[in-house]
């Protein structure tokens, strides 16, 4: 089992590593430094073409104004709490879960600056890219049996794959236990029921400590049909550059 754990936290990390140079590379590119809008278009929609995992690539000015996108509407994104993180630490970060308004569905994105081209580091633009989490889902099925299951959390402690699919669509949180469900566009909040031996494991691992816990309340909780289930929880913590 252990080494089911470490398995699952390698292939992780992995995808999330490959996500991460996906994105800086087009930031470092001529496409995406011009201040041509269809230019920029182009280069995101092929980048999104060759990268199916992700599903949506855009590129905003530094007023927060989106000059181009993979696919919808432009918008300001001025608001929100990515860009004003970027444009104040000025370092490129995987950010926790989140709704995306644009897709309606949990993701987590790629924040990247984008410098002109020479010595200056004064950001001339933000890129980022939303990353689906199917792919993380795929990881852990590979795993799953009818005994034990695999879950990945987010350094916040919210669900990013299980084999329950509505606690990744309503965002789980085993650290406070609440879930985030979208409705009409807005994010509403309610408790949800989760047994203390889960939420004492999870508060562990997101503590960096690893291992594997009998639990029989998950198992009555969380699958019906596996009475004799082992919660194996591997976390995941999202870490800016500085830190990989």
């Amino acid at each position: 089992m252990q080494d089911q754990t470490v398995s699952v936290s390698a292939q992780v990390s992995e995808y999330m590593n490959k996500a991460y140079a996906v994105t800086e590379s087009p930031a470092y590119g001529a496409d995406i430094r011009s201040f041509d809008p269809e230019t920029q278009r182009n280069a995101l929609t092929q980048a999104i073409e060759n990268n199916p995992y992700f599903v949506l690539f855009y590129q905003q000015g530094n007023d927060g104004m989106q000059t181009a996108r993979s696919s919808g509407e432009l918008g300001s994104r001025a608001d929100r709490w990515w860009f004003k993180q970027i444009q104040s630490d000025k370092q490129p970060f995987i950010t926790k879960s989140y709704f995306s308004v644009g897709t309606n569905e949990a993701v987590t994105s790629v924040i990247y600056p984008v410098y002109p081209a020479g010595q200056s580091r004064t950001i001339s633009a933000v890129l980022g890219a939303d990353l689906s989490l199917a792919k993380l889902e795929e990881i852990v099925d590979a795993y799953n049996t009818a005994d034990t299951y695999s879950v990945i959390l987010d350094g916040e402690g919210v669900v990013v794959a299980h084999p329950d699919a509505q606690q990744v669509s309503e965002m789980y949180n085993y650290k406070t236990g609440v879930k985030t469900v979208l409705v009409n566009g807005q994010e509403t909040q309610a408790a949800i029921d989760l047994p203390a031996s889960l939420q004492s494991l999870s508060a562990a691992v997101l503590s960096g400590e690893s291992g594997v816990e009998e639990s029989a309340a998950a198992s009555e909780q969380l699958s019906a049909q596996a009475q004799a289930l082992k919660t194996l929880v591997d976390g995941f913590t999202l870490r800016d550059s500085a830190e990989s």
